[in-house]
């Protein structure tokens, strides 16, 4: 299977993957059209744009999969991304295409959300699209981490990509709700701030 970078410089370049390989380590690949609502949010959003601006920002791509929306951040003037996974086969696969697209240097792999505290930059932008089947557990591991973690800040934005409108599973945290918007059938994307405990 082939994903596209669809907007940036790098635009039309190829994340190549095997439908055998997604498919056994059930990966589920952002939406074309997602990435699009997602990059319109961050550029032309004044809910996101009053505070954050993507050239030269340092992001995470959590449960990064094909690392397709991280790609499309660096693609957009991104300075940096860090991909997290726990399938090590998947960072392997990420390695290699930064490799092929000429952008080693842009990248940081790490294996598991807990290695966060490991992260010596401050984060200014997260994605994270956890496995439907395992939201809102994945999404309520996240932040109790982020939290505690020195390289997210409370102008950290984080984005979700959820299924249905996770906006409820952040109720029991003190976060504060940027933006919801639906993006095609069940998925949303919910934008937030976490309150930060110093």
């Amino acid at each position: 299977m082939t994903i596209k970078i669809t907007s940036g410089e790098l635009k039309n370049r190829n994340l190549t993957f095997s439908n055998k390989f997604l498919t056994h380590n059930r990966i589920r690949p952002t939406a074309n059209y997602t990435k699009q609502l997602i990059m319109n949010l961050i550029k032309n959003s004044p809910l996101v744009t009053d505070h954050f601006q993507l050239q030269d920002a340092i992001v995470a791509d959590i449960c990064c999969g094909t690392g397709a929306m991280g790609f499309e951040f660096l693609s957009n003037g991104a300075k940096k991304c860090h991909f997290i996974d726990s399938n090590e086969l998947v960072l392997k696969g990420i390695k290699r295409i930064a490799g092929e697209i000429g952008i080693r240097e842009k990248i940081n792999i790490l294996f598991s959300t807990t290695n966060l505290k490991k992260i010596e930059d401050h984060l200014d932008l997260i994605f994270i699209d956890p496995p439907y089947q395992e939201q809102e557990r994945i999404i309520h591991n996240f932040i109790n981490i982020a939290i505690k973690s020195d390289c997210i800040t409370s102008k950290t934005l984080i984005l979700v990509e959820g299924f249905k409108d996770p906006t409820s599973f952040l109720e029991d945290f003190k976060c504060k709700t940027l933006f919801t918007r639906k993006a095609v059938s069940e998925t949303w994307i919910v934008g937030f701030n976490i309150q930060k405990i110093y």
